[in-house]
């Protein structure tokens, strides 16, 4: 039995100090900066040996790309019980842009992300077609939603329209507006008429609300 239980328990522990790391990483993140940051910060930071680090991440852009990859299933996480309390998949879009606005925003490796746009997209895929694929594709199929191109061709475009409005967002600092803006953009590519957008768009302000408050440091709209 001990034979059995020692591989788990290394694996476990390794677990666990790779969520030491990636933990410590973050606060380091948010005082210095990404750009800032070292692997000794981090390290110092975790309470690890320097090499510790390299057991787990490859390079400093490895583990910032894991930290945003968090923030991105942090948003899926939040998205689902609204999304299911709402009961109505036309809703997702709406959501979905208030959570991924805040969250990503507020995350500094997400920013840093958004200095390099094809990882970004990447990750954001990675996380946001597969879920949306699930969530849309029977609203598709029934014609309540009806994506410009088709349901892959919104999947594509999707991490692109955010980025770009991440960007404008982060220029003006008015993440409110386009939250807001990136839903009205997103609806019209799902083929919504404009009056329903307006009364989903007020839904989903509804439906956030405060809760969005407890996202992250920086995640409440302006």
């Amino acid at each position: 039995m001990d034979k059995d239980e020692k591989p788990n328990r290394n694996v476990r522990r390794r677990r666990r100090t790779r969520e030491l790391i990636l933990h410590a990483a973050d606060s380091v993140f948010r005082a210095k900066g990404v750009d800032n940051a070292t692997v000794n910060d981090i390290t110092d930071a975790a309470d690890v040996a320097y090499g510790t680090f390299y057991n787990h991440f490859r390079s400093m852009d490895e583990i910032v790309e894991a930290r945003a990859e968090l923030s991105i299933q942090r948003v899926s996480e939040f998205t689902d019980p609204l999304l299911k309390h709402a009961g109505r998949v036309e809703l997702l879009p709406c959501i979905g842009a208030r959570i991924i606005m805040r969250v990503l925003i507020a995350d500094p490796a997400m920013r840093w992300m958004v200095e390099r746009p094809y990882v970004f997209v990447d990750e954001i895929s990675k996380v946001a077609a597969p879920m949306m694929r699930g969530a849309e594709a029977q609203a598709v199929a029934d014609g309540r939603l009806k994506p410009v191109g088709g349901h892959e061709c919104w999947l594509r475009m999707y991490p692109w329209l955010l980025l770009a409005e991440i960007q404008e967002a982060l220029k003006s600092g008015d993440i409110f507006f386009h939250e807001e803006q990136f839903a009205y953009v997103s609806l019209r590519f799902l083929g919504i008429d404009d009056a329903l957008a307006v009364s989903l768009v007020g839904e989903s302000r509804d439906l956030v609300g405060d809760a969005a408050l407890n996202l992250g440091p920086g995640a409440s709209a302006s």
